[in-house]
């Protein structure tokens, strides 16, 4: 959670006028009784109505609240606004709070995520008909990008280390199965369906799981590779 106040911060600092007032909006919807602190009570009020269940609970308040003195600051709010505007997900299967690295199926119409030990274990059982594919939070965001070039896909990019500007080719992502049967598949699938895949569940998660007021889109998120912005 430290990482995440601070990245919070961040993008605050780093925001226009309208996405600063836009978050002091979103703290004194908090605050009902206007005394600049959000105390458990006005806390899980607001997330009754707006969050995941996991969310609304003193267990995630104790973790918003750092400096531990029972009430959350303005700052302490803002950790819980990104969180909120980024979509940061609940394990589907163990339903803890995922921080960090996550793991999500790109399968069509689908929406479920594991934490990184859940995936790790193997405990889960997730297919479609034998066929789950999962991709880390970074390859997601690779995916992503490469989307919205409409030569990403085929372009040569840069070896890693490379001093001599050697350029390799990609068409496809390896991607596996948490726990595979003899019928799932191990194949490797191509970069052009996982795009499609990923825009589908994209849509399908904003719609279903990430609340947003629709009428006030704007919030940074910095993508991997620098400077790309998403107005979400």
């Amino acid at each position: 959670m430290e990482e995440l106040h601070d990245i919070a911060k961040a993008h605050y600092k780093a925001g226009s006028q309208h996405v600063q007032a836009l978050a002091s909006k979103f703290f004194n919807s908090l605050d009902s009784n206007s005394d600049g602190r959000i105390d458990l009570g006005e806390y899980l009020e607001f997330t009754s109505q707006k969050c995941h269940s996991g969310i609304n609970s003193h267990s995630f308040f104790k973790k918003l609240d750092k400096n531990r003195n029972g009430s959350l600051d303005f700052w302490e709010v803002m950790t819980l606004y990104y969180i909120m505007k980024s979509g940061r997900p609940f394990c589907s299967f163990c339903d803890n709070f995922t921080p960090g690295i996550f793991f999500s199926c790109v399968g069509v119409g689908c929406s479920f995520t594991l934490c990184r030990d859940c995936y790790l274990s193997s405990k889960c059982d997730h297919n479609h008909n034998g066929y789950a594919q999962f991709l880390d939070t970074y390859t997601l965001l690779q995916v992503r990008v490469d989307s919205a070039n409409p030569t990403g896909i085929n372009q040569d990019k840069p070896s890693l280390g490379s001093i001599h500007n050697q350029k390799q080719t990609y068409s496809s992502y390896s991607v596996h199965h948490p726990n595979p049967g003899p019928s799932a598949s191990t194949a490797i699938v191509p970069a052009h369906k996982l795009v499609s895949f990923f825009i589908l569940k994209l849509l399908y998660a904003l719609k279903k799981k990430i609340l947003i007021n629709w009428d006030n889109l704007e919030f940074f998120l910095i993508i991997s590779s620098g400077q790309m912005e998403c107005s979400i």
